[in-house]
């Protein structure tokens, strides 16, 4: 499979590894990973909040229990339903350490990535 070419552009914080490395294992997705390079590569706020349009980054975080048979979600009230645990990136570009500031901070756990 071909790598992604970034046309030189230098992309945000170490997401455009985690997204090449993303495409790799699931190359039928290659359409959504380029809208994310292209947001990553066009809009230099796209990790704040306030980057409406196009669109802004967050991170979110599947807590899983050590069987891998339970998720806690969380209930969005503005949405109405129920959401894996995550939040804003609020300027920081570790989409990782967001998931899981996000996870820690939403559910009380200390928690771990796999």
């Amino acid at each position: 499979m071909a790598p992604l070419l970034f046309s030189g552009i230098v992309l945000q914080g170490n997401l455009s590894d985690q997204l090449t490395d993303y495409l790799t294992r699931y190359p039928h997705e290659r359409a959504s990973i380029e809208r994310f390079i292209a947001l990553l590569a066009g809009e230099p706020r796209c990790f704040h909040r306030d980057c409406f349009m196009p669109g802004h980054v967050t991170g979110s975080a599947w807590l899983v229990n050590r069987g891998g048979d339970e998720v806690l979600l969380t209930h969005h009230l503005k949405l109405g339903g129920w959401f894996q645990l995550g939040g804003h990136a609020d300027g920081d570009t570790d989409v990782l350490a967001v998931a899981q500031r996000e996870g820690e901070e939403e559910s009380g756990l200390a928690i771990r990535p796999l």
